[in-house]
């Protein structure tokens, strides 16, 4: 990605509006549109708002399959092993008094386990003490430590450092849960590769795909990338990051939020925080904004209010 490209990636979706047979408007409904139009006015006016875009460069980015090279796929395979054999399951309350199925294990010659360890939950049959089913959440809260130490035993100099891996799936119900019996499947997996798309302002109307979805690049201005979606019924999914980087694979990064009321000190026009996010935008909408980016708001009520209207009577 190329210097031009500043601070981090704003991602939109664009989709299709849907199109009804316009209905009597009520007052209710006359609220609605009112909220419908400036929020959809205050979206496309904010994507194409000019703005001074604060940043700073971060040398030591490394890439996630970068990171990956650094641990062998043979030292990925028996560190999996590793966790497994290491491996426990046990029923444990947590810190805001919720119940979770807790998987313990500890693994040692693996490099960067927070950014490539994943763990799932495949199945499970569990029961309290009165057979009644548990349910489970489904997203696990992973938390990392280390273990270490060093020293002399028998007469042998030891030392080791292990990295331990907690995962809490928290139980749905809040009754007693003493007595818990059953099985719990689960699936540890570090990645195998990474899919990587570079995406320049050069790049309009490229088509690419991540994992299995695909997308084409609609434009790429003031920091932001505009994506569609091949379906138009799909909105953007987030299973992927954006990362902006110069010309020598530096990060352009955003700036601290505190680093930035220093540079806004003395200012009479403030520098707007912006940060990292996705948002999904009716391909109408981008259309108006693309052919008139500076449009007053009574200019867009013109235009958007049989559309908005529409939709309130869906």
């Amino acid at each position: 990605m190329t210097k031009q490209l500043l601070l981090s990636f704003l991602a939109l979706s664009i989709g299709i509006s849907q199109t009804v047979i316009a209905q009597e408007i009520d007052s209710t409904a006359l609220k609605q549109l009112e909220f419908i139009k400036k929020v959809t006015y205050g979206m496309g006016h904010d994507l194409f708002k000019t703005r001074a875009l604060p940043y700073k460069i971060k040398e030591d980015y490394m890439a996630p399959w970068e990171k990956l090279s650094n641990s062998n796929m043979e030292n990925l395979a028996t560190g999996l092993d590793t966790i497994i054999s290491n491996g426990s399951i046990a029923v444990e309350k947590g810190h805001f008094e919720e119940i979770n199925v807790v998987f313990s294990s500890k693994v040692e010659g693996i490099e960067n386990l927070d950014d490539i360890f994943t763990i799932e939950l495949v199945a499970y049959t569990l029961f309290d003490v009165n057979k009644n089913p548990i349910r489970l959440k489904e997203n696990a809260r992973t938390n990392f430590g280390s273990i270490s130490n060093s020293g002399i035993k028998n007469g042998q100099a030891f030392s080791y450092n292990y990295r331990t891996i907690k995962s809490a799936f928290e139980i749905e119900s809040k009754k007693d849960t003493l007595g818990i019996s059953g099985t719990v499947k689960l699936q540890a997996s570090f990645p195998s590769g990474y899919d990587k798309v570079v995406i320049t302002p050069k790049d309009i109307g490229k088509k690419f795909t991540i994992g299995l979805k695909k997308y084409e690049v609609l434009n790429v201005f003031n920091n932001i990338i505009i994506l569609k979606p091949d379906s138009k019924n799909e909105n953007l999914d987030r299973d992927f990051d954006i990362v902006n980087l110069n010309a020598k694979g530096d990060e352009i990064a955003q700036i601290a939020y505190f680093d930035l009321l220093k540079m806004n000190e003395g200012k009479e026009k403030p520098i707007e925080m912006i940060g990292l996010g996705t948002q999904t935008i009716s391909e109408k909408i981008y259309k108006i904004f693309t052919e008139n980016p500076t449009i007053s708001k009574e200019e867009f009520d013109v235009i958007i209010d049989p559309i908005a209207k529409k939709i309130v009577n869906a």
